[in-house]
C-alpha cells in the first residue's frame, strides 16, 4: 500500500508545479509595461502607414537564392536543354537507329552532381512507344552530355525531359524531382 500512496503524491506533486507554472505565464499581463521584457526576435512589426517615411524589407541573401533556386528547378528543362539526335539517314516510317539525346547545362554557376532524364519514344501518331529513364553524373556548367537511344523499329519521335536532379548548389546535395513534380521547400 506504500507504494501506490508515494505515487500518488507524486503525481499530485508535479500536477501542482506544471499548474503553478501555467499560472505565471497566464499572469504576464499583470506585469506593468515598463518591466516587461522585450524579445525583438519574436515581434513583429506593424505595417508602415501611409505618410511615413519607410523602407521596405528586402529578403535575405538566402531567400533569394533559395526562390531563384527554385524557379530554376521548376524550370529545369530551360536550363538543362535536351535535344533528339535521330540521323536523317536511319529515321523512316520503321524506326530509327543510331539516335541520341543531348544534354547541355545552360547554367554559368551551377553544376549538377547527378540527373535523371525520361526519355520517351512516340510512334507516329504521337502515342507513346517505349518510356526509359538514364542517369547521368556530374554535369558541369556548359557542358553537354549525351545519351545513346537503343535503336527501334517502331518508334518516329523522341521527347526527353528532366525529372530528377542533385545539386551541391540547388538542392543542397538532396535527390529533388524537378519541373512539372517540383515541390518547393
Amino acid at each position: 500500500m506504500q507504494i501506490p500512496k508515494y505515487l500518488l503524491i507524486f503525481s499530485f506533486a508535479t500536477f501542482l508545479v506544471a499548474c503553478n507554472d501555467t499560472a505565471t505565464k497566464a499572469d504576464s499581463d499583470d506585469i506593468p509595461a515598463e518591466k516587461k521584457e522585450v524579445d525583438n526576435a519574436n515581434t513583429i512589426a506593424a505595417p508602415p502607414t501611409a505618410g511615413t517615411d519607410a523602407t521596405i524589407a528586402t529578403l535575405p541573401d538566402s531567400s533569394k537564392s533559395a526562390t531563384e533556386s527554385n524557379k530554376i528547378l521548376a524550370n529545369i528543362d530551360q536550363y538543362l536543354l535536351s535535344s533528339a539526335v535521330i540521323p536523317e539517314s536511319t529515321s523512316n516510317a520503321d524506326g530509327f537507329h543510331g539516335a541520341a539525346v543531348k544534354i547541355e547545362n545552360t547554367l554559368k554557376k551551377n553544376s549538377f552532381q547527378k540527373i535523371m532524364v525520361e526519355v520517351s519514344i512516340l510512334l507516329a501518331d504521337d502515342k507513346e512507344y517505349r518510356t526509359d529513364y538514364y542517369t547521368l553524373y556530374n554535369i558541369e556548367p556548359g557542358s553537354i552530355k549525351t545519351i545513346k537511344i537503343p535503336n527501334t523499329s517502331r518508334g518516329s519521335k523522341i521527347v526527353s525531359h528532366i525529372v530528377k536532379v542533385k545539386s551541391d548548389e540547388l538542392t543542397k546535395g538532396e535527390w529533388v524531382l524537378t519541373g512539372s513534380k517540383f515541390v518547393p521547400r
